[in-house]
């Protein structure tokens, strides 16, 4: 098992075990997602969508969401399968405790000029690849094992407008072909660069 990943992953942990939500109405504002709230509140995305009769990521301005009206038992540790026999999957092995996020619709981008100015897309802020990242390196923590000694994997990865992971590229061995199956579940919110956003993300530790 992975004794540490990165101190974003143990964190994540953490709060896995102790938090429990609050009870308290938010009016959705534009630039919301249920990813964003989810880490703004502490919660799961499925919590939100279970405690508003949500079926998809769909919200809109105005719209008035309950967080916590029944503050969920004690989370346990993810359930997760042993790690896979080879790195010759045709697909990554899905954890139990994750579900593929759904696509969202994508942020149109205005190309709009100002005085001399070029606008370029946003994308999404480091601080939200981070959050949505650490949501699932716990899960890491408990399926993926290696020989013992120091590790580090830098990821390339690139998340599509739609908020869904298009690529993952790192991790030679089987410990970091593990750990990049695990971030493909990653759940991010929808942004405006259409061709995907791709960024590095280092995960680091030892076993």
């Amino acid at each position: 098992m992975l004794a540490a990943a990165s101190a974003v992953a143990v964190v994540g942990a953490i709060a896995w075990f102790t938090h429990r939500a609050p009870t308290t109405d938010h009016v959705v504002v534009a630039g919301d997602t249920l990813s964003k709230l989810a880490t703004t509140y502490g919660v799961t995305v499925e919590d939100l969508r279970t405690w508003n009769g949500l079926s998809g990521d769909l919200i809109v301005v105005g719209q008035v969401l309950v967080v916590g009206r029944e503050a969920p038992a004690e989370r346990t540790a993810p359930a997760v399968p042993a790690p896979r026999a080879s790195t010759g999957d045709a697909a990554p092995h899905k954890p139990d405790s994750l579900e593929m996020p759904v696509p969202e619709a994508c942020i149109p981008f205005d190309p709009s000029l100002g005085d001399q100015d070029i606008v370029s897309p946003d994308g999404l802020e480091p601080h939200v690849l981070s959050a949505s990242l650490e949501a699932v390196l716990p899960a890491a923590l408990e399926r993926c094992s290696g020989p013992p000694g120091p590790f580090a994997y830098r990821y390339a990865l690139t998340v599509g407008c739609d908020g869904v992971v298009a690529s993952v590229d790192g991790g030679d061995d089987e410990l970091g072909a593990c750990i990049a199956d695990v971030l493909r579940y990653a759940d991010f919110p929808a942004h405006d660069i259409a061709g995907g956003m791709r960024f590095d993300y280092p995960v680091s530790g030892e076993l």
